[in-house]
């Protein structure tokens, strides 16, 4: 019985870190796609202002 407790807790543990993995994974993929879009628009405006002189 006690056994069992031990190996359910352990999977619960496992469960929880591969989720929290998934999730930094992700946010750090959002935060690379918003790093891209602030270069790409800083690119544009250089971009701009080079052609206008």
């Amino acid at each position: 019985m006690k056994e069992n407790v031990v190996q359910e807790w352990n999977e619960e543990q496992r469960k929880k870190k591969a989720a929290e993995e998934v999730a930094a994974t992700v946010q750090e993929g959002a935060n690379i796609k918003t790093e891209a879009r602030t270069s790409e628009s800083r690119l544009d405006r250089l971009k701009a202002r080079f052609l206008r002189h």
